[in-house]
C-alpha cells in the first residue's frame, strides 16, 4: 500500500516519518532496473517508462488535453503562474507524461495513472522541469503536488 513511486507518498509518512525508513529496509524491494531509465543530462531527471503499454499524446491531443483540465484549475494556481500562456506550458508538460488514453483530471479515481516522464533521480519521484514565476532557472517540480 503507497509504495508506488508515481504517485503520492505515503499520508503516513508524513505523520509519523517512519514508513519510509521501513520501506526502505523491506526484505524484497525491487532493484533499479538500467534498461527501464535513461539518463537526461544536467537535468537531475531520468526517464523512467512502466512497464505498461505507452502510447504518447499528439502535440494537437496534448493541446486539447490542457484545454479540458483548465476548466478545472483552481484559482490559486491561475494566480501563482500569473498568466495562461504559463499554465498551459505546465498542463503541457503533465499531459505529455502519461498515456493518452490515461487522465487524471477526468478519469475514473479507480484507475492509476502511470508516468511516463521524467524522474527525480535521488529519489525516484515523478517530476518536471519548470521556470517558476519570478525565477529565471528551471527548477525540479514533482508532479504530485
Amino acid at each position: 500500500m503507497f509504495q508506488c513511486k508515481m504517485c503520492s507518498e505515503n499520508p503516513f509518512e508524513q505523520m509519523f516519518g517512519e514508513a519510509k525508513k521501513q520501506g526502505k529496509d523491506r526484505p524484497g524491494k525491487k532493484k533499479k532496473d538500467p534498461d527501464r531509465q535513461k539518463a537526461t543530462k544536467g537535468t537531475g531527471l531520468s526517464s523512467r517508462k512502466h512497464t505498461t503499454n505507452w502510447t504518447p499524446r499528439s502535440e494537437e491531443e496534448v493541446q486539447q488535453t490542457v484545454k479540458k483540465w483548465e476548466e478545472y484549475v483552481h484559482s490559486r494556481a491561475r494566480d501563482f503562474f500569473g498568466s495562461d500562456a504559463k499554465l498551459e506550458e505546465v498542463l503541457s508538460e503533465v499531459a505529455k507524461g502519461i498515456d493518452r488514453n490515461a487522465d487524471p483530471v477526468l478519469g475514473s479515481s479507480d484507475d492509476c495513472v502511470y508516468w511516463h516522464g521524467g524522474v527525480k533521480t535521488e529519489d525516484d519521484q515523478a517530476a518536471i522541469r519548470i521556470i517558476k514565476p519570478g525565477e529565471t532557472e528551471e527548477s525540479t517540480t514533482y508532479v504530485n503536488r
